[in-house]
Order: C-alpha cells, then sequence, then structure tokens
C-alpha cells in the first residue's frame, strides 16, 4: 500500500484503475486492510485539494477554480466505480475527503 513508486498513492496519482480493482478483491479476502486504502484514498483527495486551493492562477480565476475540483471528484468517481465496485465505505470516503478539504478553505466553505 505504502510502497512509493507502485503503491497506493501512486496508483490513484497515475489513474491505474485496474491496478487498483486487482488490489480490492485481494484486499476484500481481508476487510481491515480496506481501512487503509480508503485512508490512502483520503489523504491523496486532501492533497490534490489542498494543491488546487493554493493554486493562485485557479483561485483568481473561479470557472477554472470550480472546473479543477469537479475534476479532482470525476477522478475519484471513477476509481470508486470502477475500481472499488461502488463500495458504500469508499462512497463515504471520497464524501469526507472532499468535505475536508473544501470546508477548511474559507473561500469555499460558504
Amino acid at each position: 500500500i505504502h510502497m512509493e513508486n507502485s503503491g497506493c498513492s501512486w496508483m490513484f496519482e497515475h489513474d491505474k484503475v485496474p491496478d487498483l480493482e486487482r488490489m480490492h478483491q485481494l484486499f476484500s479476502r481481508v476487510p481491515q486492510t480496506l481501512k487503509e486504502v480508503q485512508r490512502v484514498m483520503m489523504e491523496c483527495i486532501c492533497n490534490a485539494g489542498r494543491d488546487i486551493l493554493n493554486d493562485p492562477e485557479k483561485v483568481k480565476d473561479p470557472v477554472s477554480f470550480i472546473s479543477a475540483i469537479l475534476s479532482l471528484k470525476h477522478k475519484y468517481d471513477q476509481f470508486v466505480k470502477e475500481s472499488f465496485k461502488e463500495s458504500k465505505d469508499f462512497q463515504l470516503a471520497l464524501k469526507q475527503a472532499f468535505e475536508s478539504f473544501l470546508n477548511k478553505d474559507t473561500r469555499t466553505a460558504q
């Protein structure tokens, strides 16, 4: 899960849908391990979200800003749908991650 150039974070960053699907199938045999995958997914979403929130070019242009947020949401929706078979736990982790980084910034919390 935590390997530098082939771990879970790397797979999310490089859109490795089939690899994450295989990881999900394997880890489903030991359900506690899926919690760690969910935690890594949430961490990746929050990091990417913070990058968007801290990008001065995107913050200046509302259309670009919203487009980047929606693009990030679409990317992780695809992971949840295709790699994690629309698992309720992964849907909840996705929702919580977006709420977390969006509500930390006063511009988006309103």
